[in-house]
């Protein structure tokens, strides 16, 4: 028995007819079911946008076209995974014990924004003579650990960059060493060793504060309240009155711990300074001898023909040997002068250590001053370290550019995919409506 294509249309036809007749007496039953499937594929896509999230991190600097940090060493981008950034991330959302730096290093991924140019191999780059591609922008994108289902995942992509931040201005931007006091054993110095060494700490610190009141004299720390050019003057004041003050204390009772070994050492440190000044005297008296063996007539004045910015000539006059010496007879003399000036200094300590009589209790009381002395410096070095570190950041604010990315309704919510479910479960639906309605009629 052939079928003929009548028959198939008009079965076809009449199945539709079913179909769409069986769907109509139970359309509320298709409608009803449809919008919450609907509204839950729409629940589920909102929830998964707001598991994760990512930002775009621009290097708004000189140097990273040229993959470097501001201090000009070479850029690492995972550094934003390290444990130092991670750890001070979980720590600050108050997870500590409840996540590892491991794993949540396992849930951020970074990809260089133009990271297609670099799928090629720096071989193919050569032979085609195109620059190695140097990314500056960078997307960090976060996926939200189980640990941490309690904290919006923005917040923590915000305590994760302030943390990465912190330590890129810290470490990478400028070098703060300067300003560190670097603590010793003063128990085995003498006094004068300890006073000479916090001039050099203080003086080093002056001339950082310097140049930065140079640079920015009015800017003012919101942590400290200080400017670059208050700390300078604490410093000054340091040198000055407070260093000055526990010099003179000891020189005049000759304190010494150790008397023996500390004249012994004085008594040395002259006997090289000796020679240094002779050294220095001889090439001075050297200077002198060759400018009297210079004829007054010939040096009397050395004139050239010389253009100035007119083109207009004159006569200037020039230097000539004897000016030359003359200088130099002039700098080994100050020279030499400041090291005899050490050479008094160290004679007047040792007569005081051999002969002066201390005051009751002026050890004790230069040890206290001592204590005072290291209290002073260390916090004069500690605003100094924050204020400095502040206007780093001030100075540097646009180095790191973050931008979070957009969360419009589009990114939120995959229509297509809402759609294709719901068709999915339109034709499941349908068809049980179909069934249902073919049973019913058969019974």
């Amino acid at each position: 028995m052939s079928i003929s294509f009548k028959d198939i249309r008009h079965s076809w036809a009449k199945s539709a007819a079913t179909l769409l007749n069986s769907v109509k007496k139970r359309k509320w039953l298709v409608i009803g079911t449809l919008i919450p499937v609907i509204a839950a594929a729409m629940c589920y896509q909102y929830w998964e946008a707001y598991q994760n999230t990512s930002v775009t991190l621009t290097l708004n600097y000189e140097s990273a076209a040229k993959g470097l940090y501001p201090n000009g060493t070479r850029f690492d981008i995972t550094k934003i995974k390290s444990d130092q950034v991670l750890e001070n991330t979980i720590s600050d959302l108050g997870m500590e014990g409840e996540l590892t730096a491991k794993e949540m290093g396992e849930h951020i991924t970074i990809s260089a924004v133009g990271q297609q140019m670099m799928s090629q191999s720096v071989q193919e780059l050569a032979q085609n003579g195109e620059e190695l591609f140097i990314a500056t922008s960078y997307i960090i994108s976060y996926d939200k650990n189980k640990e941490l289902r309690g904290i919006k995942t923005d917040d923590i992509m915000d305590v994760l960059m302030n943390n990465y931040k912190e330590i890129f201005f810290t470490e990478y931007t400028e070098n703060q060493t300067a300003l560190k006091y670097d603590e010793i054993d003063f128990s085995e110095k003498e006094y004068l060793e300890c006073s000479s060494y916090f001039e050099c700490e203080a003086q080093r610190i002056k001339r950082y504060l310097f140049g930065r009141a140079e640079e920015n004299g009015t800017y003012q720390s919101k942590t400290t309240g200080e400017t670059f050019l208050s700390l300078e003057a604490e410093v000054d004041d340091f040198l000055n009155i407070t260093l000055e003050k526990f010099s003179s204390f000891v020189r005049q009772n000759g304190l010494s711990k150790d008397k023996a070994s500390y004249i012994g050492k004085l008594n040395y440190d002259n006997d090289l300074l000796t020679n240094n000044y002779n050294l220095l005297m001889g090439e001075h008296n050297i200077h002198l001898k060759a400018i009297d063996l210079y004829d007054a007539a010939i040096t009397a004045a050395v004139l050239v023909p010389t253009v100035d910015e007119d083109n207009n000539f004159y006569m200037s006059r020039t230097k000539v040997g004897i000016d030359y010496q003359a200088d130099l007879a002039s700098e080994t003399s100050e020279k030499a002068n400041r090291v005899k000036m050490q050479i008094d200094d160290n004679s007047y300590v040792i007569n005081q250590v051999n002969t002066a009589e201390a005051s009751e209790g002026a050890g004790e009381k230069a040890n206290a001053m001592l204590e005072e002395m290291i209290n002073t410096i260390e916090d004069i070095s500690e605003r100094a370290i924050q204020t400095d570190k502040e206007y780093i950041q001030y100075k540097t604010n646009d180095y790191l550019r973050v931008t979070p990315a957009v969360r419009d309704f589009s990114s939120i919510f995959q229509l297509r995919t809402v759609a294709a479910v719901s068709a999915v479960y339109l034709v499941v639906i349908c068809a049980a409506v179909v069934m249902l309605e073919k049973q019913k009629q058969r019974y």
